[in-house]
């Protein structure tokens, strides 16, 4: 999975419940500028795109050389689809 929606819904609970751990994400030097820039502009880097679409792609060709059940197959490939088309629909710099 990829890690961007996930730092970004930690970003948004963390400002919610605890200040401190929101000032320490917002500063952090990796996950710090893109949240900067999702709360500023609502943007997604190109490179976190493309990394997290290529992630995404081979966890779900790894559950499919691995021999997943197609019901596994189809519900993760659809959900992974879902992250990716919202990924690539939202603005780069």
């Amino acid at each position: 999975m990829p890690t961007t929606p996930f730092v970004l819904l930690a970003a948004f609970f963390a400002s919610k419940g605890s200040p401190a751990f929101a000032s320490w994400l917002e500063g952090h030097p990796s996950f710090g500028p893109a949240i900067r820039d999702w709360r500023r502009n609502r943007v997604i880097p190109a490179k976190a795109k493309v990394l997290a679409c290529s992630m995404m792609a081979l966890s779900w060709g790894l559950l499919f050389f691995v021999g997943a059940a197609g019901m596994v197959l189809a519900i993760s490939g659809v959900f992974l689809a879902g992250v990716a088309s919202y990924l690539l629909t939202r603005p780069s710099y």
